[in-house]
């Protein structure tokens, strides 16, 4: 898995990891799914807000990014995240709306 900060995290120990670094940066943090969907070649998009609060300052932030996972065998292979929903979208091939 790739995370929005250009980090790979790999395998099982990487994907804990990952929500290690994100519990230990954020107070608060939650994820608001706006949209899902799967191109023709079997990717899935996700469309999502992410809502935080950091630990400490107290600072707040709404991000909307999008994540393209590719699957094999019903399982999460990779993951790779966009800055930009639009971005995700069109190289899928689905309509931005």
């Amino acid at each position: 898995m790739l995370g929005i900060s250009g980090r790979a995290y790999l395998g099982h120990e990487g994907i804990q990891q990952y929500f290690d670094d994100v519990e230990s940066a954020w107070e608060h943090w939650t994820v608001e799914v706006e949209r899902i969907a799967e191109g023709a070649d079997g990717r899935v998009v996700i469309v999502m807000t992410m809502h935080a609060r950091g630990k400490g300052s107290g600072a707040t932030l709404a991000e909307r990014t999008a994540h393209i996972w590719t699957l094999r065998g019903g399982r999460l292979a990779r993951n790779r995240p966009y800055r930009e929903p639009e971005e995700a979208l069109r190289e899928l091939g689905l309509s931005v709306r």
